[in-house]
């Protein structure tokens, strides 16, 4: 089967896991949604690696119907797992060690920038880390009232954009410079 063909019967089949993951919330309790999460999150970057995604050239249809999407779905689904290990955990009454959740918190968003710092010099996968700038922004948005997570998540949001404008600097052959 061919990546497009891949791509497509992926997507397709992504609302399907959804719904699955949320029957199996219902019906089993706290915790197997994050190990389905965690399943799913391991085959994602299996194939995001078989795809190369970021290192090989493909054609701009690959590009769009396949990297982007899968690039897009691994992103939901990092941001996705570190929020449902964080409730796991908490449901668990896992007490942090003594630290609070705000820094807690923070800790999680400097840990989800060194991924997206990582995926800009590795990848220089512009999806991925809007993914990222999508995430932190909501949730600089959802904890005005924290100002800790609230600054934080907004220098998270900064971070990644700045990791973006490297990202696409990278990829481009720099102006100007021709032999003489």
């Amino acid at each position: 089967m061919g990546y497009a063909m891949m791509g497509y019967v992926h997507a397709a089949s992504a609302g399907r896991l959804e719904s699955f993951r949320q029957r199996l919330a219902a019906d089993r309790g706290q915790g197997t949604v994050e190990y389905v999460g965690l399943i799913l999150l391991v085959s994602l970057i299996v194939i995001y690696q078989r795809l190369r995604i970021g290192q090989a050239p493909v054609s701009a249809v690959e590009r769009w119907a396949v990297n982007v999407p899968f690039s897009i779905y691994l992103g939901w689904i990092t941001v996705a797992t570190i929020a449902n290990v964080t409730d796991l955990l908490e449901y668990w009454g896992w007490n942090g060690f003594g630290i609070s959740g705000p820094v807690w918190a923070v800790i999680m968003l400097a840990v989800a920038s060194a991924v997206a710092y990582l995926m800009a010099q590795t990848r220089r996968d512009v999806a991925y880390l809007l993914v990222l700038v999508w995430a932190f922004i909501g949730i600089a948005v959802k904890q005005a009232g924290t100002p800790l997570v609230n600054i934080s998540a907004w220098v998270a949001t900064a971070l990644v954009v700045g990791c973006i404008a490297l990202a696409v600097m990278a990829r481009r052959p720099a102006a100007g410079l021709r032999a003489a």
